[in-house]
């Protein structure tokens, strides 16, 4: 009779995720009955129960369902060892993994993931729908103004004898600045955010994240041991996946319109010089003279925590981080990001268009 109860389970979750499947499949559907409204409620619950704890509650979910699965995986070898397997036994192991996983992709989606297929920011803000990024004089024009706006404020930061803060100053300066931006554009407001420290920033040097958003448990963290001058914009970033906004490529762009609203240098410096790396790199592409002679124009302040931040990553190299890089790219892919783990750079697009309606950066 359990068996039943399984398939009858297993049936009713694989039809829930074919009607996520074709409800992602239209955009403004997706936007106006579950971003807007049932997102939101999700939400709003989730930041109920979970930001009054200072530290994560999803990487303690996350430690325990890893000691669970050695454990399980601990059984399930040593019953391999004892007795052959069975074809009756070897059928309840697929259903149980099947179930787990169909529940798994429902939860996912209903809490958090069908953000994949709404409306994007570009809509929102009626940008230019064609890609810009097909002509190298913009490029060139959006390359040169950061160049001069990552100067600008690292310079700023000197002669004020600015610095880049604590993380609890930093975690606040986030919530300043999304109050500031949320005034601005509409499409920030909503429960105010909350930005926590990951337990697992160790690992994430190893692994390649700097922050990530817990779906299940609501929760946005920020790996806490990179370099200082990237809190800021990865602050940011992850605040705007808490908001709804999972596409990183729209997570970028989001943490971009926050982190130029504070009135805190060092958060403005931290947004232009991430966006700055990213343009350079595609013009790099177009024409790699021209992109090393901007770099080139990069002040000796920038420069240093150029190396700073180049220097952490190689005492971070490891064989295994690429192909964790390749498991995230085929994540990412399945969820509307076909450029993978090169989605993050098509922020330059979003730029481009927002310069080209907007004049400004």
């Amino acid at each position: 009779m359990h068996y039943k109860k399984q398939y009858f389970l297993i049936l009713v979750l694989a039809f829930g995720a074919f009607l996520i499947h074709v409800f992602g499949l239209y955009p403004d559907l997706v936007e106006y009955y579950y971003s807007s409204v049932f997102f939101e409620r999700i939400r709003t619950i989730l930041l109920f129960i979970f930001s009054p704890f200072i530290w994560s509650i999803g990487d303690c979910l996350y430690t325990l369902v890893i000691i669970y699965l050695f454990y399980k995986f601990y059984f399930f070898v040593k019953a391999g060892v004892k007795k052959k397997w069975d074809s009756i036994y070897l059928y309840s192991l697929c259903r149980k993994w099947l179930l787990l996983l169909l529940s798994i992709y429902v939860l996912f989606n209903l809490f958090w993931g069908l953000n994949y297929s709404r409306v994007t920011i570009s809509q929102k803000l009626h940008l230019p729908k064609e890609k810009v990024l097909n002509s190298s004089r913009q490029l060139i024009k959006l390359d040169s103004i950061l160049v001069l706006k990552v100067n600008q404020y690292r310079g700023l930061m000197e002669n004020q004898k600015d610095s880049f803060h604590s993380l609890k100053k930093v975690l606040n300066e986030s919530i300043v600045a999304w109050g500031i931006a949320s005034k601005k554009y509409a499409f920030l407001t909503g429960e105010k955010p909350v930005v926590k420290s990951s337990f697992y920033g160790w690992l994430g040097n190893y692994t390649g994240f700097t922050g990530y958003y817990n779906p299940f448990t609501g929760e946005a963290q920020v790996n806490t041991t990179i370099p200082s001058f990237l809190l800021p914009f990865v602050s940011c970033h992850e605040m705007s996946h808490q908001l709804g906004f999972a596409k990183e490529a729209e997570a970028n762009f989001a943490g971009y319109l926050i982190a130029k609203e504070s009135p805190e240098y060092y958060f403005r410096y931290s947004a232009y010089l991430e966006l700055f790396l990213y343009s350079n790199r595609s013009l790099f592409l177009n024409d790699s003279m021209l992109a090393k002679k901007h770099r080139m124009q990069l002040s000796n302040l920038v420069r240093h925590d150029l190396h700073v931040w180049r220097t952490f990553n190689k005492q971070h190299e490891n064989p295994i981080e690429p192909y964790i890089s390749k498991v995230y790219g085929i994540f990412l892919r399945q969820n509307k990001q076909p450029a993978g783990i090169e989605s993050y750079g098509e922020v330059v697009d979003f730029l481009l268009s927002y310069y080209e309606k907007f004049h400004e950066l």
